[in-house]
């Protein structure tokens, strides 16, 4: 029988060092260190680009259609919308604008009301339409400025004059199934399945939801006469008689 002896633990190898050649560097002279990455440097050069490249994208549609469509999805205060970008240029026409649809939808909506401002109908503030095809009502109502930059971004930032006011913008209000509008008493839709962007946004309306029965019967000065969100006083009404749109 043949045995074998154990060898026992092998040792490690032992680490080896590599140096640059002599060549690598000039004589006399360090290494140079690595680059740095300048992580807000290249941040603004990625984002310089994707806006170059988006305006180029609005340019094309807008030379095709007359008008391009921005779609934004919901985000902490802001609601769901869709907005035109291109009716400015037709005689300084309000741009459109229209909260708590899908995308698809309020596409085509606004896509129908453009093609009548292409037409040369100036759609205002107030109008009614109760003949829209799939819709029993539809109006218009001006929007807050405020709202108007928040909101209508790459119009603003297409249109805005320097140090100037933001552009003039008309939502388009779409009833519940009933037929009502938001600021109607027979809505059935949540409050703010559709934010009337003719006041300001309030930004805490998501925080404040549950001291709403306090407030009810909450006194003091300036309590009395004070307006609900979303509501209209009796001389804000916007339900004039209906205006056939197209």
């Amino acid at each position: 029988m043949t045995t074998t002896r154990d060898p026992g633990p092998r040792p490690h190898p032992r680490p080896t060092a590599t140096f640059p050649s002599p060549g690598r560097y000039p004589a006399g002279g360090a290494a140079r260190p690595a680059q740095l990455v300048d992580p807000e440097r290249l941040l603004d050069e990625l984002c310089e680009q994707f806006e170059t490249r988006y305006d180029a994208l609005i340019d094309e549609a807008i030379a095709a259609h007359g008008w391009a469509l921005q779609a934004a999805p919901a985000l902490h205060c802001r609601p769901r919308l869709a907005y035109t970008v291109g009716l400015t240029a037709y005689d300084r026409h309000p741009e459109l604008i229209i909260t708590g649809l899908r995308s698809h939808v309020a596409a085509r909506i606004l896509n129908v009301l453009c093609d009548h401002v292409r037409d040369g109908q100036r759609l205002g503030t107030r109008q009614q339409c109760a003949d829209f095809p799939g819709w029993p009502r539809l109006a218009l109502l001006d929007v807050d400025p405020d709202n108007s930059g928040d909101l209508l971004v790459a119009a603003n930032r297409r249109y805005q004059p320097t140090d100037g006011p933001p552009v003039d913008a008309l939502q388009v209000i779409w009833c519940d199934p009933a037929g009502n509008l938001p600021w109607e008493p027979g809505w059935v839709l949540p409050r703010d399945a559709q934010p009337v962007l003719h006041y300001p946004l309030d930004p805490f309306t998501g925080l404040d939801d549950e001291d709403d029965d306090d407030r009810e019967d909450e006194t003091g000065p300036g309590v009395e006469g004070r307006r609900p969100r979303g509501a209209l006083d009796e001389e804000d009404d916007v339900t004039p008689p209906p205006v056939r749109i197209g």
